[in-house]
């Protein structure tokens, strides 16, 4: 191998090695804090429904996997949070239970590595539809 080929080589592993370093091990963030991020319009009842739901949260020691998405429910109870997030949030007249609709695409939006890319897709009123 030329020694311009090998500090080439060299140069790639070193990137690549460092861009795995930045993505591994995919963690997802706080479910409370995306819910409370992404709203539209919070108010009085929707800061109750995030206190409640970290109170819930912050009581939990054990941490089991899924918790918070529990406790946020539990939280929100028979409210209902449709006013909070934009109307094209999700399609309502689809979804059974609006409530999950609208936790489950926080929940996506938020968890993924990857969410960089789903927000910087092109809407579909580009013009390339």
């Amino acid at each position: 191998m030329n020694r311009s080929h090998l500090w080439k080589l060299v140069l790639i592993l070193l990137v690549v090695a460092w861009s795995v370093s930045e993505i591994y091990p995919p963690t997802s963030k706080n479910l409370i804090e995306a819910f409370e991020q992404q709203s539209s319009t919070p108010n009085k009842t929707f800061d109750e429904i995030v206190k409640k739901a970290q109170q819930l949260d912050a009581s939990n020691s054990d941490r089991a996997p899924g918790i918070t998405y529990s406790n946020l429910l539990v939280a929100i109870s028979t409210n209902d949070i449709r006013p909070f997030f934009p109307s094209n949030y999700i399609n309502a007249a689809v979804e059974r239970d609006v409530t999950r609709g609208i936790l489950n695409r926080v929940q996506r939006s938020d968890s993924s590595a990857w969410a960089w890319i789903s927000r910087a897709a092109p809407s579909s009123s580009s013009r390339w539809t």
